[in-house]
């Protein structure tokens, strides 16, 4: 007997409810859970339904406009206002503002630029080698092989300092 499919159901008031968990969340697991769905069938759910992935996509969409503001913001530098509140018996009785600033954040600026303009910058070191390469790396294994075991292969003698060094 062949195993059927669960046909596809899903109404419309479960897929808002499931959106507006997402959007709350921004954890597609969560989301699933909270309407009693499992991860799978959401993900069959969204390919076959156009507009609801749509609707997960500006979900997604909107979440990094907003970490890359906030990447800016940390870019940047800001200030924000503290306000410490002294009470006595629940009673407010006196309240000061204070106007702090946070400076910028080397890591978030390297990044963001790296990321927004990457012809320009890059996170990336080159190593270029000039000169002639005398012989292969099993070569120079073999050197380290024989200087560790007291071997002396005469083909290989004096060809790698750096070799020999590196073994002993």
């Amino acid at each position: 007997m062949k195993k059927r499919k669960r046909p596809y159901k899903i109404d419309t008031k479960k897929k808002e409810q499931w959106l507006r968990a997402y959007k709350e969340t921004k954890s597609f697991i969560n989301a699933c859970k909270s309407v009693s769905i499992t991860r799978q069938s959401m993900y069959d759910y969204l390919k076959k339904d156009l507009k609801f992935a749509r609707g997960k996509k500006e979900i997604d969409d909107e979440t990094i406009e907003v970490a890359v503001s906030n990447l800016h913001k940390r870019a940047n530098g800001f200030e924000y206002t503290e306000v410490r509140v002294e009470r006595e018996n629940s009673i407010i009785t006196k309240q000061t503002a204070t106007k702090k600033f946070i400076a910028p954040d080397v890591g978030a600026l390297v990044f963001l630029l790296c990321n927004k303009d990457p012809d320009n910058w890059k996170n990336t070191n080159k190593v270029e080698h000039t000169g002639d390469i005398q012989f292969s790396m099993k070569e120079f294994m073999q050197v380290i092989y024989d200087k560790r075991n007291g071997t002396n292969n005469p083909k290989f003698k004096g060809r790698n300092r750096m070799a020999e060094e590196i073994a002993e």
